[in-house]
């Protein structure tokens, strides 16, 4: 298994936030899912889990890039009525987010004529393209503190560009955030 380079994951960021999509924001619509029956309504407030991972999550995202999308989901939580507290051991509800990249081919094959001195004298020539990217996934989960257990979840999935813009950001992530909870709390 290939292990994300930062540079990888620093597009994927960029990414997830400058995309051209179905959502009417730009962004791609997230995948959704949550326990049916469970009462959202008695979660005010939340604390983030603590990130998991040794050195070589630590080469994924830097500290600054980790702060804001935690302010970004921080803040669309807050929009949502929730309260952010420090002490994981006083919140209704834990947050919890990562990243997964995924290097990926797309192979494209097709005909094309070749021109000579007129159109379509030539042979039919058979082009092919083969393109590497890099597809990210962020997950965002909120887990019961009672039961341990993730009681939702979003998804979203994208192409990551090549070049990283570090100017608005925070903005972006603030955009991610706000488009994966959208539709929390499940009506």
């Amino acid at each position: 298994m290939k292990i994300p380079t930062l540079r990888s994951i620093l597009l994927l960021s960029c990414c997830l936030f400058a995309l051209g999509g179905c959502a009417s924001s730009g962004l791609p619509e997230p995948n959704i899912d949550y326990m049916a029956a469970f009462d959202f309504s008695k979660f005010k407030t939340f604390a983030y889990l603590p990130r998991k991972g040794g050195p070589a999550q630590a080469t994924v995202l830097s500290d600054m890039e980790i702060e804001r999308m935690h302010r970004a989901f921080a803040r669309a939580l807050t929009a949502k009525g929730m309260v952010f507290v420090e002490d994981r051991e006083q919140a209704d509800i834990l947050a919890s987010w990562h990243l997964v990249t995924q290097e990926q081919t797309n192979v494209r094959s097709y005909n094309s004529t070749s021109f000579y001195r007129c159109w379509r004298c030539g042979p039919a020539v058979s082009d092919v393209s083969v393109r590497q990217y890099t597809r990210g996934t962020l997950i965002f989960d909120l887990v019961d503190s009672e039961l341990r257990k993730s009681v939702w979840r979003g998804v979203m999935q994208s192409k990551i560009e090549d070049k990283r813009r570090a100017e608005g950001q925070q903005e972006r992530f603030n955009a991610i955030a706000t488009t994966m909870l959208k539709n929390y709390p499940p009506r």
